[in-house]
């Protein structure tokens, strides 16, 4: 029984002739061959080409499943601090330092700079000579800890472009911390690694202003129970999973301030909440 010629099937934009054959069916592939073309020229397979957009696709599942996996270790930087000027965010940031840095003013330590007045006043009662009851005065900076692990690589312009802000201000110390450990700091125009010594929070009676996951929670839960620090965490954490893996430890542990903050819209508003 002859096989039926589907002309239509000529029609179809991409169609190519199989190159694999049941034994056999050598002329009955000639039979359907169109005319004037050779049947052992017509076996190229048909190759596909994955479209851009579902490529890009891919690639934004593939980063959604790397970010979606909590890793408290340390953490490779994946993204630089080097951004751009947002006038508007330069404003709420410039506002905010300057409500938390009332909490971090200069505070008295012994020296040699000025007279200690309360000691001064003291000093019948506690015995101390003239020249102990004299001070100085040490500026602190507000501390800046920006995330840049993988996990966070979808806000590196919003942090990069703080990192910006803070160093144009001037009245932070900003530190770079893959998942919340401390790998290096601003010193002037360049960065200063840090020893593995100091890798983790060593604040203490600092203000500490935090942007990140809850990669690393443990070191910014630490953080927050020293005495004398306050600190403000605007979380980009948007994994429900995490989150609800984690949600005890950050009730139990946690002590400061928690603004979420997953985009620029809701950091803006965070911002202007804090008091």
């Amino acid at each position: 029984m002859s096989r039926v010629e589907r002309t239509w099937t000529r029609r179809i934009p991409g169609y190519a002739w199989a190159k694999h054959r049941t034994p056999g069916a050598e002329d009955e592939s000639a039979m359907d061959a169109p005319e004037g073309e050779d049947p052992a020229e017509s076996t190229d397979e048909l190759e596909l080409q994955v479209p851009p957009e579902v490529e890009e696709a891919r690639k934004e599942s593939q980063e959604k499943r790397t970010r979606g996996i909590f890793n408290p270790a340390l953490a490779p930087r994946a993204f630089s601090l080097q951004g751009r000027y947002l006038r508007a965010l330069a404003t709420r940031f410039a506002r905010m330092i300057s409500k938390v840095a009332e909490d971090s003013a200069d505070l008295p330590q012994p020296g040699d700079e000025e007279w200690d007045v309360t000691e001064l006043s003291r000093r019948r009662l506690t015995g101390r000579h003239i020249h102990q009851c004299r001070m100085v005065r040490e500026r602190r900076k507000v501390a800046l800890v920006l995330d840049t692990s993988p996990s966070c690589a979808h806000q590196a312009r919003l942090f990069s472009a703080i990192a910006r802000i803070a160093e144009e201000l001037g009245d932070c110390e900003i530190f770079d911390a893959p998942n919340f450990s401390l790998n290096a700091r601003k010193g002037g125009a360049e960065w200063e690694i840090l020893p593995e010594a100091v890798r983790a929070w060593h604040f203490k009676g600092r203000v500490v202003i935090a942007f990140g996951d809850f990669d690393g929670i443990e070191s910014i839960c630490a953080a927050s129970r020293v005495h004398g620090n306050k600190l403000y965490w605007f979380s980009c954490e948007e994994r429900p999973e995490v989150l609800e893996a984690h949600r005890d430890t950050f009730v139990r542990e946690y002590r400061g301030h928690y603004f979420p903050a997953t985009s620029l819209s809701q950091l803006m508003k965070a911002m202007k909440r804090v008091r």
